[in-house]
């Protein structure tokens, strides 16, 4: 009987181990830099970034539905998002863009379509908690070899 009380404590806590936050990444995340995943940075607080000059952002609304503005594109759709760590220190999870829709057909320049490529592409988040400052939240979302840093007013 023991044993059998054993396995299922074991199949229930790994099979509980990916789980839905409702809020964790909810509300809007202004664009700050990237860089690739190899680079070395300590750019959270990077100079010139003016969170209400972003032209790059997003509001994630019931962790399933995002409307966004890249530049003058005005666009939206639908995300996954299955939470695989959460901690103090760390949330991290899959990201994934199910749904992209562009609502207008402004003139594009090639930052722009290089940074939808790149969202459209994102597979993982991780909020690095301890990296948050008075002001900000960051989120990193990975696409590829390339990270996009995203902050977020407190």
């Amino acid at each position: 009987m023991k044993i059998i009380w054993v396995m299922l404590v074991l199949i229930f806590s790994s099979s509980c181990h990916k789980s839905k936050d409702e809020n964790l990444l909810n509300g809007e995340w202004k664009y700050v830099r990237s860089f690739k995943i190899y680079q070395s940075f300590h750019c959270y607080e990077c100079p010139g970034f003016d969170y209400d000059s972003a032209i790059y952002h997003f509001l994630l609304k019931n962790n399933h539905e995002f409307t966004g503005r890249i530049n003058r594109i005005e666009c939206g759709g639908t995300v996954h998002i299955e939470s695989e760590e959460k901690g103090k220190e760390v949330s991290s999870g899959d990201f994934h863009i199910t749904e992209f829709t562009i609502y207008n057909k402004p003139i594009v320049t090639k930052e722009d379509t290089d940074f939808i490529d790149l969202f459209e592409r994102v597979t993982q988040y991780y909020r690095i908690h301890h990296a948050d400052t008075d002001v900000y939240r960051f989120l990193e979302l990975y696409s590829g070899e390339d990270i996009l840093l995203f902050a977020q007013k407190k």
